[in-house]
């Protein structure tokens, strides 16, 4: 884990390594890289201070990006996979 900090924010970042990321049936995986070796995962996580709100998570498993936007002036939220 690592941490940063901005003024007015707080940058999270987590990071996990596998050896093996093997699925049941890697004779026919639904995505290609679904079984291999040296696997390595990460997220980050943005945090407004001083509200000590979350903001943006964001995490990449193999080759999708995985993203979750809080805009609490706006009472919005943007989720969503991106590829």
């Amino acid at each position: 884990m690592d941490v940063k900090e901005s003024e007015n924010f707080l940058f999270l970042y987590y990071a996990l390594f596998y050896p093996r990321d093997y699925l049941e049936d890697c004779e026919n995986p639904p995505v290609v890289e679904s079984c291999h070796e040296n696997d390595w995962e990460q997220m980050l996580v943005v945090v407004k201070k001083p509200e000590m709100k979350t903001i943006l998570f964001e995490t990449l498993p193999h080759v999708f990006d995985i993203v979750y936007l809080k805009d609490y002036s706006a009472d919005l939220v943007v989720s969503g996979v991106l590829m």
